[in-house]
């Protein structure tokens, strides 16, 4: 429905690739194709976002969303092709000791972890 919202964003992202460690102690994901909706409401209510070397092993590097920024990506093709930039997310987040097993049954390299919001009165 329209309430659910992610609450978890997890990444195939292996060795950190893309990751930045930031001095005050957060830390950038690379940048992933999201929907900025989601990123924008993860940001609010404290999603997570966890890297894994695989779907199949726990999370090494994860945390509380802090923040997001938008990034292109540029995706080349084959010669005579036009380069299409697509824009894509960063997340910002703050690492927290918890592994996470995978969430998601989307096909590729992420996987969200869906909840349903309750509904206030508006």
């Amino acid at each position: 429905s329209s309430n659910d919202v992610v609450i978890g964003f997890h990444f195939v992202c292996a060795k950190e690739q893309g990751v930045t460690r930031n001095p005050d102690g957060l830390i950038w994901t690379g940048t992933w194709v999201v929907a900025q909706t989601h990123a924008e409401r993860a940001a609010k209510i404290g999603s997570y976002v966890a890297l894994h070397e695989s779907k199949a092993e726990p999370s090494y590097l994860q945390g509380t969303i802090k923040g997001f920024r938008q990034s292109e990506r540029e995706r080349s093709y084959a010669e005579g092709q036009e380069v299409q930039t697509e824009y894509g997310i960063d997340f910002l987040f703050e690492p927290g000791d918890q592994p996470r097993e995978w969430v998601g049954d989307g096909s590729g390299e992420k996987g969200y972890a869906w909840s349903s919001q309750p509904t206030g009165a508006s």
